[in-house]
């Protein structure tokens, strides 16, 4: 471990934030930045899975490693590389999530929709999006908006009042209460009075509700923020035993795929109000108890690699099938579109609209382009090593592993 002198720490000493002086050689800026981007692909290589943001300065003469991450072994991975550098520097590192969230770091999404942004604005890019139920942790708050995580890993900015936001102790009791998991395309939460029905919320499939039960025929559900209402018993299951007795298959997989045909194509989108091409199969696979990682580029990495060539006969139903940059001598594979393959030459996407097409060139709904700019195909549905949402600590309470 390098040496610290504490001897430098200012008396006011944020809690949360990570201070203190590295005594060795000469400083030098341009070394210290290059060691912050090799700590950087090494422990944050993606940054919409990880954050870190920090950056090399000379403050009066001093070196200065400052900013922030939330990745706690990058401090030390840093520091090791600045002794053995011989620099002089001093680390003021804050570790997200900041101090004052500590009360309030766990979150459950209210809307049946909330959008997640790039930055903390209305008009910037939607990188994808979070539904009703969805549990998440957030790290840092701009006037109105919060910089939150989802359990596939991704991070975005959200309108803060789209979430409900509590302490450990809350988030292990919804982690532990009885819920359902709304299994239709769409729906409503109705008021539970005895006169006139009144819509309290919309849904969308694959929202989590707390629940008292089924009275008659609808279950009695709860919102995060405590409004009570209910659904149609026929629309939603209950979550314990959806997520105990979820064993993906190719044919649970296609039909549940299926249910979407028709539905429009929205870049960002994650939900049946619309999809992008890997929201699509990223949902379709949710609801089949497997969380896929957020983006096509991301997803080609998962799963065993079936083949590189359009090959129908290697193919089997529920691969994922992949679309974009063939490799070159200048640049690398860029997956940048995905769809699930059916059989039989069929594949599944959303692109303009969720819609089957076909590899083979004699079908009326053959797509050249797809064709070829096939990357390659692979299987997830076999890979124990993918996220199932049954082992995932996000949605149900385990005392001895916390969400990261």
């Amino acid at each position: 471990m390098p040496k610290i002198n504490l001897t430098c720490v200012p008396k006011l000493f944020l809690i949360g934030s990570l201070l203190f002086v590295i005594q060795c050689g000469n400083t030098d800026l341009q070394e210290s930045r290059t060691l912050i981007r090799e700590v950087q692909m090494k422990f944050a290589p993606d940054k919409r899975v990880s954050i870190f943001d920090i950056q090399a300065d000379r403050e009066s003469g001093t070196l200065i490693l400052q900013g922030e991450t939330n990745i706690p072994e990058v401090i030390p991975a840093l520091a090791k590389k600045i002794e053995a550098a011989q620099l002089n520097a001093r680390l003021d590192i804050t570790i997200l999530p900041v101090e004052e969230l500590a009360d309030s770091q766990y979150g459950i999404v209210n809307l049946s929709v909330t959008n997640l942004r790039a930055k903390p604005d209305r008009g910037s890019e939607l990188v994808t999006q979070a539904i009703m139920g969805t549990p998440v942790r957030r790290y840092k708050s701009d006037d109105y908006w919060d910089l939150i995580q989802t359990p596939d890993g991704y991070l975005g900015w959200v309108d803060r009042g789209t979430v409900v936001w509590m302490d450990q102790g809350g988030f292990d009791t919804w982690r532990s209460a009885k819920r359902c998991i709304f299994t239709a395309p769409f729906g409503l939460v109705f008021s539970p009075n005895n006169g006139e029905r009144q819509t309290i919320s919309d849904l969308v499939v694959g929202s989590i509700l707390e629940t008292e039960g089924i009275s008659g025929n609808n279950w009695i559900v709860r919102l995060p923020d405590g409004r009570q209402g209910m659904i149609p018993r026929d629309q939603a299951v209950d979550f314990t035993k959806w997520v105990q007795t979820q064993q993906a298959k190719p044919a649970m997989v296609i039909t549940r795929a299926k249910t979407f045909l028709g539905f429009p194509y929205l870049w960002g989108g994650t939900s049946s109000k619309g999809f992008d091409c890997s929201g699509f199969t990223k949902t379709v696979y949710f609801m089949n108890g497997i969380v896929l990682p957020r983006d096509a580029s991301q997803q080609v990495k998962t799963g065993q690699l079936v083949t590189r060539e359009v090959n129908t006969n290697l193919m089997k139903p529920g691969d994922l099938v992949f679309f974009g940059r063939r490799a070159t001598a200048d640049r690398p594979e860029k997956a940048t579109h995905v769809g699930i393959y059916l059989g039989d030459t069929e594949f599944i996407h959303s692109s303009g609209k969720v819609k089957i097409n076909s590899f083979d060139s004699t079908r009326t709904n053959y797509n050249d382009y797809r064709y070829t700019h096939f990357l390659q195909a692979r299987r997830v549905l076999t890979d124990t090593t993918i996220p199932q949402i049954r082992k995932m600590n996000w949605y149900q309470l385990d005392t001895e592993k916390r969400p990261s």
